[in-house]
């Protein structure tokens, strides 16, 4: 017995209204964090993401800082905030750091394919990567 596209007519029927379904609502429904709210001493404040310049990872806490240098602790993991935001405009450097595209200056080359970043502003000191985190952070900026 020979099978032809015919064999089957109810694959087509199936298929093509459900996959088309399932892509273009994830597409729409993706939603990514615009801002968090944190505490400092006895006051809360709502923190934009556009106007973080990093996440970091410092003796078990994480940080959010400002642009403007400001410093707060927030109770989310960097692998939960990773998944909250926008991967267009934030990248993780490494297993401590989640940057804004906006708040580095340049990079540059060091030993065994790793790169240094800077950052603006002198917000932060200078961040080394692993040699797979800066093929990836250089396919990030050229998308």
């Amino acid at each position: 017995m020979q099978l032809t596209e015919n064999s089957f007519p109810f694959i087509d029927i199936i298929k093509k209204p459900v996959v088309s379904q399932l892509t273009s609502n994830y597409k729409k429904d993706r939603y990514f964090r615009t801002k968090y709210i944190v505490q400092k001493r006895n006051k809360y404040f709502v923190i934009k993401t556009k106007d973080i310049a990093f996440f970091t990872f410092e003796d078990d806490i994480v940080y959010i800082v400002t642009f403007n240098k400001n410093r707060y602790a927030i109770d989310k993991s960097l692998s939960e905030i990773a998944r909250q935001l926008n991967p267009a405009e934030f990248f993780r450097i490494n297993r401590q750091t989640i940057i804004n595209i906006d708040a580095f200056d340049y990079y540059e080359s060091h030993f065994n394919y790793k790169i240094l970043l800077h950052f603006k502003d002198n917000l932060s000191a200078p961040i080394l990567t692993s040699r797979s985190k800066a093929v990836q952070f250089k396919k990030w900026l050229d998308e």
